[in-house]
């Protein structure tokens, strides 16, 4: 038997999914800076975590001192790394990135181009 479910339903079902994994509820946001000796760049992040120094996502904004960055790293901001092991993308495939960004957006009202699994 083939089912044909839509994209807006698909689009619901996965951001209830998020919504409802234990490792990405009730997350505080961290904002930092910080100058990454390996890259040799300063570095604007936002840390979200449950317990201090354990971020399951970190976010990237553009950064607002590009210098020492890379055009590629440049173009990829802002970004969204989930750090949380949660093997969405091997259930929901590659479009899932489309949805995760949605769920990002409306959830903390922040810009993602790329994400990170």
């Amino acid at each position: 038997m083939k089912f044909i479910i839509s994209e807006s339903k698909l689009q619901s079902y996965v951001m209830s999914y998020l919504d409802s994994i234990p490792e990405l509820e009730n997350l505080t946001m961290v904002e930092e800076d910080f100058f990454d000796w390996d890259q040799v760049v300063s570095v604007d992040v936002i840390f979200f975590e449950s317990e201090p120094d354990m971020p399951q996502m970190e976010y990237y904004p553009i950064q607002s001192r590009p210098e020492g960055w890379n055009e590629i790293d440049l173009e990829s901001q802002p970004l969204l790394k989930i750090n949380a092991d949660i093997k969405i993308k091997e259930m929901f495939g590659d479009k899932i990135d489309e949805f995760v960004k949605t769920w990002f957006e409306k959830k903390y009202n922040l810009p993602v181009k790329t994400v990170l699994f």
